[in-house]
Order: C-alpha cells, then sequence, then structure tokens
C-alpha cells in the first residue's frame, strides 16, 4: 500500500471518528436543551429523601426522576404498619393505600422550582413572604423565606424545589429533610399498581400563590 493511500485511509477513519464524537456532542447538547427547556419540579435529575413531620408523627419517604415529573412517595405513621402512597407520571397523580385495592387519580399542576427561585420583591410582599438569609442544610445553601401565614406563620427552607424543613413561629417542626441522596432511581418504581381500582376526579383549581412555595 503506497504512502497515497494510507494518508487517504487515515483520513477517512479520523473523519469517521470525528463525525461520531460530533454527533454525541450533538445528541448530549440537544438533552441538555430539552432537559432546560421542560418544567423542572426539583433541580434535580434524580433522586431520594427522607422527611420527619413530627407534628403528626409520620415519615415520608420520596424516590423521584425527570427533575420531579416520575415520583414515588410512601407515607407511615410511626409504630402504624399500614401506608399511603402517592406516585406521579404521565401528568397524573395517584393516590392509594394499603388499606384497600381502591385509589383515585387527577391530573397534576406542576410549578417549576426556577419560577420562585428568584422571585420579584414585590410577589413575595403580596403573598406576605420575606426573603431570609440563606441557610446550610446538609451542607447545601437552602433559599430561606419568612412566610407570614395568619395563622400558621413559619419559617421554610427549599433547596433546588424541595422542602428542606417548615418551622413554626413557635418552634414547632412541621417537617425536616432527615436525609437526602442524588442518586438513579429504578424505572420500575415508577410503575401504576394494577391491583388497584383507580377512580378519576378533578384536580382543584388553586390560585399561584398557594404553590409557590409548595
Amino acid at each position: 500500500m503506497n504512502k497515497k493511500v494510507l494518508n487517504l485511509t487515515f483520513l477517512l477513519i479520523f473523519s469517521a471518528i470525528m463525525l461520531s464524537c460530533s454527533n454525541k456532542s450533538n445528541a448530549q447538547n440537544q438533552t441538555a436543551v430539552a432537559d432546560e427547556n421542560k418544567i423542572q419540579v426539583y433541580g434535580v435529575k434524580s433522586g431520594y429523601y427522607k422527611a420527619e413531620m413530627p407534628i403528626n408523627e409520620s415519615v415520608a419517604e420520596t424516590w423521584f426522576d425527570d427533575y420531579g415529573r416520575l415520583q414515588y412517595i410512601e407515607i407511615q405513621t410511626i409504630g402504624d404498619p399500614i401506608k399511603s402512597y402517592k406516585l406521579v407520571r404521565n401528568d397524573e397523580e395517584y393516590y392509594f393505600s394499603d388499606y384497600n385495592k381502591n385509589g383515585i387519580k387527577k391530573q397534576v399542576t406542576y410549578t417549576d422550582y426556577r419560577t420562585w427561585e428568584n422571585p420579584k420583591m414585590q410577589d413575595l410582599e403580596k403573598s406576605g413572604i420575606r426573603r431570609m438569609p440563606s441557610q446550610m442544610i446538609f451542607g447545601k445553601a437552602c433559599k430561606t423565606y419568612y412566610v407570614g401565614d395568619p395563622q400558621l406563620p413559619s419559617v421554610m427552607c427549599f433547596w433546588k424545589g424541595i422542602l428542606m424543613v417548615k418551622i413554626l413561629d413557635d418552634g414547632t417542626v412541621m417537617s425536616e429533610v432527615v436525609d437526602l441522596r442524588e442518586t438513579a432511581v429504578p424505572s420500575n418504581m415508577f410503575d401504576i399498581p394494577q391491583d388497584i381500582n383507580f377512580e378519576e376526579i378533578a384536580a382543584p383549581q388553586l390560585p399561584i400563590d398557594s404553590v409557590m412555595l409548595e
């Protein structure tokens, strides 16, 4: 094989490699843009967190993927073997429990966490909400707000849309995340149970202020 043929062969191989890398890079960029443009309930693609709610002696464990558009939640009262469940997928919420084989489902209304990452001050003031200095929880800087609800004024801390802690004015802890992991979650965790009879109900129409910090 002469030198010209060798050079041509090398050029073809090099071009094929570069084209493959370019296609892979373009695909990765398109995926990143798609992720950026769609609604993100959480600012983390997938993970798990466990929250304790001392006020009603219960624990909630949440597994999520697709930035919170997929969620599986188990809620259990301490000392009670019976669990309640919430599943979010296909733009619907499913509620069921160990009590029976009946459940309900309704259309979900997503709130993008970025909507309230840096809200305008006038929007906060209209809702009786005041921004406070960030709090460090699990080494993460959490957006912190004082919510001046006339009935239950509280301090709420969020990290990328996840409610890390909610404390009432009198010091009562309503909810507190005690475990948080950024990790992959098996896709079968979000399967809709086939042995539950789900009744569809209409989703309530909530004003935007009522969901802005949930």
